[in-house]
C-alpha cells in the first residue's frame, strides 16, 4: 500500500476554476487529477516514467512542471513556494532511486 508524502493543491482563484488541479506524491508512484464539469482526469505515473521535474520559484507562488516519457505533461500552477521546494526536494530523491536502479553501476574486477 502506498504511503501519503505529500499533496499539492493549485490555487483555485488563481487558477480561475473551482476544481483546482492535485497532484499526490506517495512513495512510489504519483497521481494527477484534474476536474472539469463533467469530466475527471486521473493520471497515475511511476517515478521511472518521468524525465525531469522542473520548479519555477516566485516570492508567493510557484509552478511545478513534470514531464513525462508518455503523453501527458504535469503542469500544477500557483502553489506555495514553500510546499513547491518541499515536493521538488521530493521528487529528485525519488527520481535519482528509480533511475538508478535501470542503470546499475558496473563494478570492476580489481582482483588481478
Amino acid at each position: 500500500m502506498s504511503i501519503l508524502l505529500l499533496e499539492l493543491r493549485g490555487h483555485w482563484t488563481l487558477n480561475r476554476t473551482i476544481w483546482p488541479p492535485h497532484l499526490f506524491i506517495y512513495d512510489d508512484l504519483l497521481t494527477y487529477r484534474k476536474r472539469r464539469w463533467f469530466i475527471v482526469k486521473e493520471i497515475t505515473i511511476s517515478y521511472n516514467q518521468i524525465a525531469q521535474a522542473t520548479l519555477h520559484s516566485g516570492i508567493l507562488f510557484s509552478h511545478l512542471e513534470i514531464v513525462t516519457t508518455g503523453t501527458d505533461d504535469i503542469i500544477i500552477r500557483y502553489i506555495s513556494t514553500k510546499l513547491g521546494k518541499k515536493a521538488k526536494k521530493i521528487l529528485d530523491q525519488k527520481l535519482y532511486h528509480a533511475h538508478a536502479k535501470l542503470h546499475p553501476e558496473v563494478e570492476l574486477d580489481q582482483s588481478k
